[in-house]
Formats: C-alpha cells, sequence, structure tokens
C-alpha cells in the first residue's frame, strides 16, 4: 500500500494522558515510560487510520527534554506489542 496520506497527531493528551507533577504544579508529559499511559480509544484509533492508508507520524514538544526532567533514551520510537492489548506503553 503507497504511503501518500499521512497523519500528524501530537503525542500528550492526545493519544496518551497527562501526568501531574507537584514539583511542578501542572498537568504534563510522562517523564518516565513508567508515567506513560495510553487513552483507552488510542490503539482502535490508530488502527483504523493505519487501515485506511494512513501513515501515522507521532510528535511532541516536549518541554521535559529541555528541563531536564527527560532523558531522550527513556522513550522508544514504537509503542511495544504488549502496550496494543494493555494500554499502556512507551513512545
Amino acid at each position: 500500500m503507497p504511503l501518500d496520506r499521512a497523519v500528524f497527531l501530537d503525542r500528550d493528551g492526545t493519544i496518551n494522558r497527562n501526568q501531574y507533577y507537584p514539583d511542578s504544579g501542572e498537568f504534563e508529559g510522562p517523564r518516565s515510560a513508567d508515567d506513560f499511559e495510553l487513552y483507552p480509544w488510542a490503539i482502535p484509533a490508530l488502527t483504523a487510520l493505519k487501515q485506511a492508508g494512513y501513515c501515522l507520524l507521532i510528535v511532541s514538544n516536549q518541554p521535559n527534554f529541555g528541563e531536564r526532567y527527560v532523558k531522550c533514551r527513556c522513550f522508544r520510537v514504537s509503542v511495544p506489542p504488549e502496550a496494543v492489548s494493555t494500554g499502556r506503553g512507551a513512545s
């Protein structure tokens, strides 16, 4: 299937929950893979887009990386297979 159509999705607050961190007093993107939680509808929605022939590009503007709350190696590029069945995973 040719990939001539794409969908760009913001990660935090779109496909996964933001987390509350007392040190900042704000809801933010997850700082660790353990804090990463997909919304329950994320996998079915992403699957439907993929089956419709879209290339999925998940992007994020991570202020937590810039503020050094998170190291880039904490997150993998793809969602592991167990996340599809549990709704949890790393991005």
